[in-house]
């Protein structure tokens, strides 16, 4: 994959991801819906990831790597996910989809600046895994979640 196709698949998995997002009645949005996760937790959560995302794009502008968010044996992905997640839940609604439209404005407009050499190898999938591909898995999870309630209702 080389630095437009990521751009693309950035743009064109936030549009299907929002798309998808906006399909979802608001008063949905704190029903339980992922192994104990609501669809309000899942804004939390790709928000931590579009944050992250923009930590290690600050740091490669600045020519240096990106910090690991976490270098102790014992740690978990889950874990920190898990804890993030509850470290939101308290947050409005709101206030977390701002936060989201703003931290992935913020880092497509970073990601724009840099030249395209910035992005390959580890740093080309950081930014996989953490932007369009994290986008598209939990979208075919709302979608999934989306048709369960119509097949229920």
């Amino acid at each position: 994959m080389d630095y437009p196709e990521l751009m693309q698949l950035i743009d064109q998995e936030w549009v299907a991801f929002i798309h998808t997002l906006g399909s979802v009645p608001i008063t949905a949005f704190d029903q339980p819906a992922f192994d104990g996760w609501s669809l309000k937790d899942l804004v939390g959560h790709i928000t931590t990831w579009e944050e992250d995302s923009l930590r290690a794009v600050l740091s490669w502008a600045q020519g240096q790597d990106h910090t690991p968010l976490n270098t102790d044996p014992a740690w978990t992905l889950d874990a920190f996910n898990a804890e993030q997640v509850e470290r939101k839940r308290a947050v409005p609604l709101v206030v977390l989809l701002n936060e989201l439209g703003a931290a992935h404005a913020r880092l497509v407009s970073l990601l724009a600046l840099l030249p395209p050499a910035t992005f390959t190898g580890d740093r080309l999938d950081k930014l996989t895994g953490d932007t369009w591909h994290h986008y598209k898995e939990h979208r075919g999870a709302i979608e999934r979640w989306l048709a369960d309630q119509d097949t229920s209702g």
